[in-house]
């Protein structure tokens, strides 16, 4: 891996980074058709951005839990997580590291921060197969719903393909639509290779680095249905910054503009309430 700019979790160019809030929300996307405004449940997290979400079980008195990718945990482990790697409930007591434990909750059809916190455990994260990583902040959902958070239901349904999408980044401030546009079999960067992503439309999802971990959201019903993960930028066929879809066949090809993100409806199958629960009859997530 050349470095974190080598995905969408890296830090952005510091000039870029200093695009204006006022011109980044004359170009927002139109209101969503759900109840729910664009930056309803969405979580600043160092160098990413992130969402908390609700699972079909859980309770309000559970203490949250925060939806990223797996790729956006490097300061937890000083690395990238190896391919087959799957760490499973860690503590981040041990980690003297503020700038990413220290979380911003925001909501509205415009950034609005309303309430902050901090990460306390690393509840599930993984790079094998999909590109996910679960945390638990030290607010409940019933905590953040009274200081205004707008908290979305994580869908326990497969995706369809053609639903209207949006993608709203915490790190840019700003959020990206289009539709989906089927699934990629499987997809290879680098070292890794994720399964059934979800593919873009061309066209108002060209995604910018640091809006890896943004929430996918259907625009109709409002829930989460994916996490965004990565965008083909150029470079040697699947190699970092490149990724190439891989059909049944094992047959490769880069697919120039695209943008893809990972599936998250069977994270629902391994938590009892908002507890992991890896042992679980009909869990789905890799277990390494």
């Amino acid at each position: 891996m050349k470095s974190v700019i080598s995905i969408l979790g890296r830090v952005a160019a510091a000039a870029a980074a200093l695009v204006t809030v006022a011109s980044m929300l004359g170009s927002a996307p139109a209101q969503a058709q759900s109840s729910y405004d664009t930056f309803d449940s969405t979580v600043g997290i160092f160098n990413c951005s992130a969402s908390v979400v609700q699972l079909p079980e859980s309770r309000d008195s559970d203490r949250a839990l925060v939806l990223t990718n797996g790729h956006c945990i490097q300061p937890v482990l000083d690395r990238y997580l190896n391919r087959g790697e799957v760490v499973t409930n860690r503590s981040l007591g041990f980690l003297d590291k503020g700038y990413f434990k220290n979380v911003t909750f925001y909501g509205g059809s415009s950034p609005t921060q309303l309430t902050t916190g901090t990460l306390t455990d690393l509840v599930y994260a993984t790079m094998d197969n999909t590109d996910i990583a679960i945390l638990r902040v030290d607010k409940t959902y019933g905590q953040l719903k009274t200081s205004g958070v707008k908290v979305r239901p994580l869908s326990s349904s497969h995706p369809v393909d053609g639903t209207s999408i949006e993608i709203p980044s915490t790190y840019w401030q700003r959020a990206y639509s289009c539709n989906i546009d089927g699934f990629a079999h499987e997809l290879q960067e680098g070292p890794w290779l994720w399964r059934d992503a979800i593919r873009y439309s061309y066209g108002g999802c060209e995604v910018q680095a640091g809006s890896s971990g943004s929430p996918i959201v259907d625009v109709n019903t409002g829930a989460v249905i994916g996490i965004n993960n990565t965008a083909v930028e150029g470079g040697a066929e699947c190699a970092m910054g490149n990724p190439c879809e891989v059909d049944p066949n094992g047959n490769k090809a880069t697919n120039p503009g695209r943008s893809y993100g990972t599936q998250t409806y069977y994270i629902p199958t391994c938590f009892n309430n908002s507890t992991l629960a890896m042992n679980k009859a009909g869990c789905e997530l890799p277990r390494g």
